[in-house]
Order: C-alpha cells, then sequence, then structure tokens
C-alpha cells in the first residue's frame, strides 16, 4: 500500500476526471494492493431496474483498467489514483484481455441518491 494512505471524504472533493494512462490502485480481497493503468476505451452498459412499479432503462458508461490488476474475488474494491483520492469501484475483471472494469465514484453516488431519495452520499 503506498505510503502515508489517507483516504479523502469524498463529499470534500469535486469530480476527479481521469487522465488517459494514469496510475490507478486498488487493494483486492484476491490480489491485495496493485497498481494498473487507466484506459480511455468506455463500455456503455443498458442497465433496467423497476421503481415505483415501472420499468427504467438506464445507460452507464464504465471504465477500463490495463494490465494484471484485479481476478476474481475483488468486485467491490475501491479504485484510487495517485492522490489517493477514490476514483471508481471495481465490478468485473477478464484475465485473458487484463482488463478490469469500473463504474467512476460519482456515477456510483448518482445512482445511490437516485434509488433511495438521499441528497448526501459519502465513504469514511
Amino acid at each position: 500500500m503506498p505510503p502515508s494512505m489517507r483516504i479523502v471524504p469524498l463529499a470534500q472533493w469535486p469530480h476527479t476526471e481521469i487522465n488517459e494512462a494514469a496510475r490507478l490502485y486498488e487493494v483486492g480481497r484476491q490480489t491485495g494492493y496493485t497498481v494498473g493503468h487507466y484506459h480511455s476505451l468506455k463500455t456503455a452498459l443498458i442497465q433496467s431496474y423497476v421503481k415505483n412499479g415501472k420499468e427504467c432503462i438506464e445507460p452507464t458508461i464504465e471504465h477500463t483498467v490495463l494490465g494484471d490488476f484485479s481476478q476474481e474475488g475483488d468486485s467491490g474494491s475501491l479504485i484510487y489514483n495517485d492522490d489517493l483520492e477514490v476514483v471508481g469501484l471495481l465490478f468485473a475483471g477478464n484475465e485473458r484481455s487484463q482488463l478490469t472494469y469500473f463504474t467512476h465514484i460519482e456515477d456510483v453516488f448518482h445512482d445511490i441518491k437516485a434509488m433511495t431519495g438521499t441528497v448526501d452520499v459519502r465513504v469514511k
């Protein structure tokens, strides 16, 4: 784990853009501490769910990390940038192509707010 690891309260930092080839970090249940590089390849996923008895369809844009970054069992790990800010939530990987997929943390917060009606989401 990087020295002087500090976790920035998410409610206190603005939307974080991720630069092409930026180093990203995660600590997974299976892999432990890993480092990978952001790839600008984005994947569109179409999610459907029922809210108030009505089917809702929502496209999402997912992000990728290149390298031997994750393994089965790492889903749900937080992904950090060089400034140790949380930038995403890991949800899938492909060991053969060495791609890991994650949802940007702002999209995770937006979804939580939309589904629960809360106005504030943070990680402590």
